[in-house]
């Protein structure tokens, strides 16, 4: 009977691990593949301009943190009106980190340029 126990709790610790992990995983992909979409828009407009790799590291982890905050908005959360409100001023305040304190001036201009052509082009029918 305690084998069962212990074995059962084992069990139970290592799915709970596993599952947090693959979360967490997700997490860095999805990351990952926001620092190269902001990459490849700086490089568009000045192919001198790409980021660093110190760069990509420091925006990866605070695009991680931003979206595990959203994430743990949207569970505490009961409005939904006043969660996007909340959760627009969260990526507000996590995008000033990395324009502020991460991206060269050329490198926000460029960006700006680049995602404003973005927009040209999907509002242009």
């Amino acid at each position: 009977m305690n084998k069962m126990i212990r074995f059962t709790t084992l069990l139970v610790f290592v799915f709970l691990s596993t599952n947090l992990f693959a979360q967490n995983n997700k997490m860095k992909e999805r990351a990952n593949i926001l620092v190269e979409e902001m990459n490849s828009q700086i490089i568009s407009e000045d192919k001198g301009l790409s980021l660093s790799e110190n760069q990509k590291i420091n925006i990866r982890e605070i695009i991680t943190q931003r979206i595990q905050a959203v994430k743990d908005l949207k569970k505490s959360e009961s409005s939904k009106e006043k969660g996007k409100e909340v959760q627009k001023s969260l990526i507000k305040e996590y995008n000033q980190k990395i324009y502020s304190k991460i991206l060269s001036n050329e490198q926000r201009l460029a960006l700006r340029e680049a995602r404003k052509k973005i927009k040209d082009k999907k509002n242009k029918p």
